[in-house]
């Protein structure tokens, strides 16, 4: 597991797609998910543990709407 950080989300941010691509990748449900786009929306920041296999899916799927950078490895 690496934490990984979100954050700086842009104009073009879909709530609904960021909270749907956790529950997908990160095994995550509805509601973590949703707190977490929260989270990200309030403070514009995230810390999140993301599987090492699963980074570079989730990196790709929501790159363009946040910066996303690895803060531990």
């Amino acid at each position: 597991m690496k934490k990984v950080l979100i954050q700086n989300w842009k104009e073009n941010f879909d709530k609904i797609l960021f909270t749907k691509i956790q529950m997908e990748l990160l095994n995550i449900g509805l509601k973590e998910a949703k707190n977490n786009t929260d989270t990200l929306i309030d403070s514009d920041i995230l810390i999140i543990e993301v599987e090492d296999d699963t980074i570079v899916s989730f990196k790709n799927k929501i790159n363009s709407s946040v910066d996303i950078f690895i803060i531990e490895d």
